[in-house]
C-alpha cells in the first residue's frame, strides 16, 4: 500500500546561514568566478564574531564591501527570518547596491517609499535604502512615541 501522505509532505531544504555558503549557491555572471581572498576572509571573520555588536568591515576602494554587505544580509535574512535593512548613504551607491544584487540574484527591493515592501516586511527579501528613509521624523519604519508600532528590521550598515 502506498502512503500518500509521505508524497504531500514538503522538503523543506534549511537555508544556508554561511555568507561564502550563500555565494556558492549563487548564479554567477561570467565575470564573477569567485570571491577575492579579501572578501573570503572579512566574511570567514565576520561569521566568526557574527554575535558581537558593532563590527566594521574595513576593506580598500573596489574591494568588494557591496557583495559582502549583501552577502551578509542574506545569512541574516536565512538564519533569522525577520525583515533585514541594508542602509546606503545616497541614492547614488543604493541604485549600485540594486545592481550588484541582481547582478548575483540575491531577492532585494529598493525602497523609494512611501511603504514598506510587503516582501521585506515578510523577510522574503532585504529592503535597501538610504539613510533618510530610516533617519527622519516621519520614517514608515515607525518613530518611538508617535503611537505607530515601529518595524523593527535587522539592519545591516555597511559603507
Amino acid at each position: 500500500m502506498v502512503d500518500f501522505k509521505q508524497l504531500r509532505k514538503e522538503k523543506r531544504q534549511t537555508a544556508p546561514t554561511d555568507p561564502i555558503a550563500i555565494f556558492q549557491r549563487l548564479p554567477k555572471p561570467p565575470h564573477i568566478n569567485d570571491l577575492w581572498d579579501g572578501q573570503s576572509k572579512a566574511l570567514a571573520a565576520w561569521k566568526e564574531r557574527r554575535t558581537e555588536n558593532d563590527l566594521v568591515i574595513k576593506l580598500n576602494t573596489g574591494g568588494g564591501k557591496t557583495l559582502i554587505g549583501l552577502l551578509i544580509a542574506q545569512s541574516l535574512l536565512n538564519e533569522l527570518g525577520e525583515p533585514v535593512l541594508y542602509l546606503c548613504p545616497n541614492n547614488q551607491l543604493l541604485e549600485q547596491t540594486v545592481e550588484k544584487a541582481e547582478e548575483v540574484d540575491l531577492p532585494v527591493v529598493a525602497y523609494h517609499g512611501p511603504e514598506l515592501d510587503a516582501d521585506f516586511l515578510n523577510a522574503k527579501r532585504i529592503l535597501l535604502a538610504n539613510y533618510h528613509a530610516l533617519f527622519n521624523g516621519l520614517s514608515r519604519f515607525g518613530v518611538l512615541r508617535s503611537g505607530r508600532e515601529p518595524v523593527r528590521p535587522w539592519w545591516h550598515y555597511l559603507r
